[in-house]
């Protein structure tokens, strides 16, 4: 997979959900306006919380879409431990 490289929004919704996380939150919302990467923030997240060995993430959508954005970003990389019902 290519190394993508965010946007400083992107990067600073990405270390929103970090400080959360590190704050004990376990229920995060990611409200982004349409076209703004979302899917890429939510990817990006996941991996970083595989690397932390965190393995499971609960993704809710409204729109099939987003769940297929979401999937093109992850199922490259995690296509052995992913599993999108």
């Amino acid at each position: 997979m290519k190394a993508i490289q965010l946007r400083p929004y992107q990067i600073k919704a990405m270390n929103a959900i970090q400080g959360a996380l590190e704050n004990g939150q376990k229920h995060i919302v990611i409200e982004m306006a349409t076209g703004t990467g979302k899917g890429l923030v939510l990817a990006k997240t996941v991996e970083l919380l595989h690397k932390q060995t965190i393995s499971n993430v609960l993704v809710v959508t409204n729109k099939l879409e987003s769940k297929e954005n979401v999937e093109s970003n992850l199922v490259s990389k995690y296509s052995d431990s992913l599993r999108i019902d």
